[in-house]
């Protein structure tokens, strides 16, 4: 009897408070109702103080006792399973559910839950089933076809969501939901233009969907819509103002589009929330270095970044490149020195070190640290050029070609230093090896514009196979179509041909996009001459001279072509 007046006391004061207290929920279930002795609801009702005391292990007791009582109680079996998921106790839920839907198995809720409790438990074909029976019982339960879409998602049946999604879709054009999942599962796949189309819509049936704004930014940064990109962060950031992610994104894109004051502000942004922001304060001083109109405020802050931290090795290498900048060169190598070897940034220090060494004239220097970099770092393409570079420049052939051979053969498929061999064997004059280093460069990349410029300008010069050299320059034209050397490859090949008008065309067309080329401009004297236009031809010779570093193939031109103008 106490337990019977303790139980009506409970449940005056808290059935109003607590909603799965309330008389019309424990009276609903058919055929008995859901506590059906006083002792399962004082149990009951013990489970809920505690509850409410913050005892989720004594609220779990006190219900699994009730439920011994009253064994056949949907609502209790329900509300249990609702607390062993609280407790994170999910294989509990589990079979608690279990038993509720051998009970009643068109309990839709149940079955839901059940299904999501699979999912997390990755029991996927169970989850699978579960939901489909949702489904098939309500056909109108719409979480059902979203969390059915998730798991296939999650489980690589990429089409059976869009298809699960699209089918939710009929039933309810405007879901939110759906059009999200629609567009992460298209950005998940690769299919960015049907990601951009689903994000985009999503949107428009809630603007300040912040997930989709995020993503749909995300989106236009990866596909270099960079513009997009700023305006959707933008929309972001007017949501979340305190978004430090989004305001670094939106910063660095801003940065990148070389709007410098707009990107300083973001930056700064940031440090007015988070003033110790290390990452902030670097890409803020980035931003006055990258302006280049204060390098003195960008020197200030990389500076006081590296006092604080010493192990800051972006912060010191844009350092030393500032002192760079300024032509303090000394301090520049004092900087780029203490970068240690382990760094990602140690191969681009040695190089910066390499080259400023290089152009203080202390050449042997030079070399020195730029073979040093090539041993710890046996793997960057950037030595093996650099080496090869200086070798070369110190009429060191043989040295340069055995580094780029050495580099080859650590990295067979870098295009570059296949390139770069080619051309110093075509300063050696060797010229069938350096065709056969270029052939292949085209066989790792058929679209290498310079590499097939390269050989059709080769055989246009020597006037050998000709239809195949306007082919491969055709192609490269076409892969860089207002590329001046290459446009000069076409027209001097024309002019081989005996083409001089259309010869003229191209060479005035590469000698306006690159004025200051000697030999454009003396291959234009050369069409002008054979078309007849000798006053042009002339000037053209003339300026081609005052270019040129060995000017007397120009003279003996200038001399000829003078003394026939003065015969006329």
């Amino acid at each position: 009897m106490k337990r019977a007046i303790l139980a009506l006391m409970l449940s005056a004061t808290l059935g109003l408070s607590c909603a799965h207290l309330s008389p019309d929920r424990i009276s609903e279930e058919t055929g008995k109702n859901r506590l059906a002795t006083a002792d399962s609801y004082y149990h009951y009702s013990l489970g809920v103080l505690a509850l409410l005391d913050g005892r989720l292990d004594g609220a779990i007791e006190e219900y699994r006792t009730a439920l011994a009582i009253d064994a056949e109680s949907l609502y209790l079996m329900k509300e249990l399973a609702d607390l062993y998921i609280k407790a994170g106790d999910i294989p509990s839920a589990v079979r608690t559910l279990q038993s509720a839907l051998l009970r009643k198995p068109d309990d839709v809720p149940a079955r839901l839950l059940l299904g999501s409790l699979y999912m997390k438990m990755e029991e996927y074909d169970n989850a699978v089933e579960e939901l489909k029976r949702v489904i098939d019982l309500d056909p109108l339960t719409l979480e059902a076809y979203l969390q059915l879409a998730v798991l296939y998602q999650n489980t690589n049946r990429s089409e059976l969501a869009i298809d699960t999604l699209k089918k939710l879709l009929t039933m309810d054009n405007q879901n939110l939901m759906a059009h999200y999942y629609l567009g992460r599962i298209y950005l998940a796949t690769g299919l960015t233009s049907e990601a951009e189309n689903w994000l985009v819509k999503t949107l428009n049936i809630k603007p300040s969907f912040e997930s989709a704004l995020f993503d749909l930014a995300n989106l236009y940064e990866t596909t270099k819509k960079t513009e997009k990109a700023v305006e959707v962060y933008h929309r972001y950031i007017e949501l979340n103002p305190l978004n430090i992610r989004s305001r670094f994104k939106l910063g660095n894109l801003l940065l990148r589009l070389q709007k410098y004051e707009e990107a300083a502000r973001e930056f700064e942004s940031i440090l007015a929330v988070d003033s110790g922001n290390k990452e902030a304060r670097l890409s803020l001083g980035l931003t006055f270095f990258f302006e280049g109109k204060d390098l003195n405020k960008a020197m200030e802050i990389l500076g006081e970044l590296v006092k604080e931290d010493p192990s800051f090795d972006r912060a010191r290498y844009f350092l030393g490149s500032a002192y760079v900048k300024t032509e303090r060169f000394d301090e520049a190598l004092a900087e780029l020195r203490k970068i240690p070897n382990e760094s990602p940034l140690s191969l681009q220090a040695k190089i910066h070190i390499a080259l400023i060494l290089k152009d203080q004239g202390r050449r042997s220097e030079s070399i020195a640290v730029a073979r040093e970099g090539l041993e710890q770092h046996p793997q960057g393409a950037d030595f093996y050029n650099l080496v090869a570079t200086l070798e070369e420049e110190d009429k060191r052939f043989d040295a340069a070609e055995e580094v780029l051979k050495r580099g080859i053969a650590v990295l067979p498929k870098d295009t570059g230093l296949r390139y770069k061999l080619g051309i110093l064997y075509s300063k050696s004059a060797r010229f069938d090896e350096s065709i056969e280093a270029m052939k292949s460069v085209i066989a790792l990349d058929p679209e290498h514009a310079d590499a097939l410029n390269f050989i059709g300008y080769t055989y246009a010069e020597r006037g050998i196979n000709i239809e195949e050299a306007e082919k491969l320059i055709t192609q490269a034209l076409k892969l860089k179509p207002k590329n001046g050397y290459i446009i000069d490859s076409l027209g001097w090949l024309y002019f081989q041909k005996g083409q001089y008008g259309q010869a003229v065309e191209l060479l005035e067309e590469a000698a306006a996009l690159l004025p200051n080329d000697p030999i454009i401009a003396e291959h234009l004297g050369d069409a002008y001459e054979k078309s007849g236009t000798l006053d042009k031809a002339l000037d053209m010779y003339r300026k081609s001279r005052e270019l040129a570093a060995d000017k007397r193939k120009l003279d003996e031109k200038i001399e000829k072509l003078t003394e026939r103008l003065q015969k006329q």
